[in-house]
C-alpha cells in the first residue's frame, strides 16, 4: 500500500455504515436472502441465469432514512423500521420483484411482477389501492395473453403467473404526478399509465371491484361497469385529508394508458429524462428517444 493509503476516507458514508450495523443484528433479511437462493446454485460467482435473477429489490420511503422496503422472496413486501436496535417489520403478502417509489407523493409506492402491478399508500399498506395487469391496456391495443387474469383489483391476487408477461421494471414520473410507466421482458415498448384520484359515486363499494370493462377505453367517464379500478377509502386508515375535500369520498382508478412505438428489437431498460418532452429508451441495438 502506498503511504497516503491510511488517509483514504472509507467508500461508506456514515449512513450507509448505521444500514449495515441496524440490519446486522437481526438475521431476518439474511436469512431471507439466502432462502431466496435458486436451488443448486453453488456459490456467488455461478454463471446460472436463474441465480442471477435471484435478488430482494429495496428502497427507502422518499423523505425517509429509517424506512426500508425489501421484495423477500418475491411474495412478501416487507417494510424495516430501522430506528430501533432490532428492526421492526411489516408483512405483506403480495408479487414483488420490483418497488419503485413516488419522487412527487412521498406516500406512493408501486410493485411489479408477473404481469401484475400493484400500487400502494405506505400509510396502509395492508391495503393496496390498485392492483391491474396488462388486461386493463386494452385501450392502446394491447394483446392479452391466454390465460392472464383480471384486473384492477384492490388486492395483491391476479394474474397466472405462468401465462402472463414478467413486468421487469417500472418506474414513477418526476415530471407528471401520477404517471407510472412500465416495461415487460422481452417487448419492444414501454407503456404509461394514468392514475387518477377520482370522486366516489355510489356505484365505489369497499371490496369491490369497479372499472370500465375489459376491451373498452380506458379513458375516465364515471366507474359503471365492473373491470379495472380498485375503491379505497381514508376513512379506514385513519388519513387525514392533505387538500380541501376529503380522501373518504375519493377513490384511485386507472383513468388511460398508452405506450410508445414498438421498436424492431426487445427493450432492455429504459429511463425517464427528467422532462416533460421525452422519455429515453434503451434498447439492444443503441439508444432511442421517444416523444410521448
Amino acid at each position: 500500500m502506498g503511504p497516503n493509503t491510511a488517509n483514504l476516507q472509507s467508500p461508506f458514508t456514515t449512513e450507509t455504515r448505521y444500514l449495515v450495523r441496524q440490519l446486522s443484528p437481526s438475521s431476518t433479511l439474511d436469512e431471507d436472502a439466502v432462502s431466496n437462493a435458486a436451488p443448486g446454485c453453488p456459490d456467488s460467482t455461478t454463471t446460472n441465469s436463474a441465480c442471477r435473477r435471484r435478488r430482494a429489490p429495496t428502497s427507502f420511503l422518499p423523505q425517509s432514512t429509517h424506512l426500508l422496503l425489501a421484495g423477500i422472496s418475491a411474495r412478501w413486501l416487507r417494510l424495516f423500521e430501522l430506528r430501533t436496535p432490532t428492526p421492526t417489520t411489516t408483512n405483506i403478502a403480495t408479487k414483488v420483484h420490483g418497488i419503485v417509489t413516488s419522487p412527487i407523493n412521498p406516500h406512493r409506492i408501486a410493485c411489479c411482477g408477473y404481469g401484475i402491478v400493484t400500487v400502494w399508500d405506505a400509510r396502509r399498506l395492508p391495503h393496496p389501492l390498485l392492483t391491474f395487469t396488462e388486461k386493463d391496456a386494452a385501450a392502446d391495443g394491447a394483446r392479452t395473453r391466454s390465460g392472464s387474469g383480471g384486473g384492477g383489483g384492490g388486492g395483491a391476487g391476479g394474474a397466472n403467473s405462468n401465462a402472463v408477461g414478467f413486468v421487469d421494471h417500472i418506474e414513477f414520473s418526476s415530471s407528471r404526478r401520477s404517471v407510472l410507466v412500465t416495461h415487460e421482458k422481452d417487448t419492444s415498448c414501454v407503456r404509461f399509465w394514468d392514475l387518477q384520484q377520482v370522486q366516489r359515486s355510489e356505484d365505489f363499494v369497499d371490496g369491490e371491484r369497479f372499472g370500465f370493462g375489459f376491451g373498452q377505453s380506458l379513458q375516465l367517464r364515471g366507474a359503471t361497469s365492473r373491470g379495472s379500478c380498485a375503491p379505497w377509502t381514508a376513512a379506514e386508515s385513519g388519513m387525514k385529508p392533505n387538500g380541501i375535500e376529503s380522501q373518504e369520498t375519493m377513490a384511485l382508478v386507472l383513468s388511460d394508458t398508452r405506450k410508445t412505438k414498438n421498436f424492431h428489437k426487445p427493450l432492455t431498460s429504459f429511463a425517464l429524462v427528467p422532462s416533460k418532452l421525452f422519455s429515453h429508451i434503451e434498447s439492444h441495438g443503441g439508444q432511442q428517444r421517444w416523444k410521448p
